[in-house]
């Protein structure tokens, strides 16, 4: 008996979750992400082309060890900091 996966199939879940793993291992994938926001080089791009996966499979994998949460709130926080220089800048406050 197979179970439904949103249209993909338990075996292929199965071949996908591995294949993650074996790509972007766990541990690595934090040593990295620390490293490159500690430098402050840490980009979606950056990560994916550093593990020669898709942007998608890395957020995705990013999502799946709890990392993907934090990169958002750090995005959320630099797109505010660019809309209120932005908006500064506007009003000819530079």
């Amino acid at each position: 008996m197979f179970t439904d996966f949103g249209g993909t199939d338990f075996f292929e879940h199965e071949a996908n979750k591995g294949a993650a793993e074996y790509l972007m291992p766990a541990p690595l994938i934090v040593v990295t992400y620390e490293s490159l926001q500690r430098s402050g080089f840490f980009s979606l791009e950056v990560m994916a082309a550093y593990f020669g996966v898709s942007k998608q499979a890395m957020s995705i994998r990013l999502e799946e060890l709890g990392i993907r949460k934090e990169v958002n709130r750090e995005w959320n926080k630099k797109r505010k900091i660019r809309q209120s220089a932005l908006e500064l800048s506007a009003h000819s406050y530079f």
